[in-house]
């Protein structure tokens, strides 16, 4: 009888060691699981804000105009120069600027296509 009892207990501590060693093995495993989703989340993140970047970049007036003056433009014809407030200001005050514009008055189109 001490026999049997002897041996059941070796066998409940030899399948409690397995048991053991088990979950053990399965804490290691999720560990590594976690620090790869978090790695992939930083570079799911650093990505995003390269993207983001790119998207405002992309959003700048430099890199709109040009294909939108390559879409309207037609054989014969050319865009207008985009310039500055005070670049204006300057050709305004300049003495190779149209009268109209020296004088102070804005052109106005009367419905004839000329200014006045």
């Amino acid at each position: 009888m001490h026999i049997k009892r002897i041996y059941l207990i070796l066998g409940m501590i030899t399948i409690m060691a397995f048991v053991t060693a088990w979950m053990q093995m399965q804490i290691v495993r999720q560990g590594y699981t976690i620090s790869e989703i978090v790695k992939a989340r930083e570079q799911a993140i650093n990505e995003q804000k390269k993207l983001r970047m790119q998207v405002i970049s992309m959003k700048t007036p430099q890199n709109l105009v040009p294909p939108g003056r390559e879409k309207t433009q037609k054989p014969g014809m050319i865009m207008p120069e985009v310039i500055t407030l005070d670049e204006f200001n300057k050709r305004v005050n300049d003495s190779t600027a149209p009268p109209a514009l020296r004088d102070g008055r804005t052109p106005v189109a009367t419905s004839g296509g000329r200014t006045r």
